[in-house]
């Protein structure tokens, strides 16, 4: 009887193989552990402090945006409807 699997599909020969060792899983962040405090763990967290400003710098600016945003839709809108 013919194999009906085509040459690509058949299983490599043991020499050809490739044995790969399967990598460890990251350890979950310490406050994902119940009763296991970040400062028993001995790892430490860093601050990216790039992130945070840009962070900071864009919250403010929505703040004062909703501050000064109405009084010019208002004024903008004013004169739109005056022409």
């Amino acid at each position: 009887m013919k194999n009906p699997l085509p040459k690509s599909s058949l299983p490599k020969s043991p020499s050809n193989r490739k044995i790969r060792i399967p990598s460890l899983p990251t350890p979950p962040h310490p406050g994902l552990i119940p009763g296991i405090g970040v400062e028993q763990t001995g790892v430490r967290f860093g601050t990216n402090w790039l992130v945070l400003s840009v962070t900071v710098a864009l919250t403010l600016a929505v703040i004062l945006w909703a501050f000064i945003a109405p009084t010019i839709w208002r004024r903008w809108a004013a004169r739109r409807s005056l022409g």
